[in-house]
């Protein structure tokens, strides 16, 4: 069972990845599609995969950091 709280802490973090994806990549739909789709960045993993916890946000965010650098490796 998820402790009271963190569920709310979760979905905080996946919202502010998700709101920084769509800054980036400069389009909800262009955001969307990459949510969905293996990021090399990310092991090949699917972001909408790591959604789910704190840790997977933040590996996401830091992929999007890179990417707004015009590291897209």
């Amino acid at each position: 069972m998820v402790p009271i709280g963190l569920e709310l802490v979760i979905t905080r973090h996946s919202v502010d990845v998700v709101h920084q994806s769509i800054r980036i990549l400069e389009s909800r739909e262009q955001a969307l599609e990459w949510i969905q789709r293996p990021i090399p960045g990310l092991e090949d993993e699917r972001p909408c995969d790591l959604l789910g916890t704190p840790d997977g946000c933040c590996r996401i965010a830091s992929v999007l950091q890179k990417i707004e650098h015009g590291d897209f490796s």
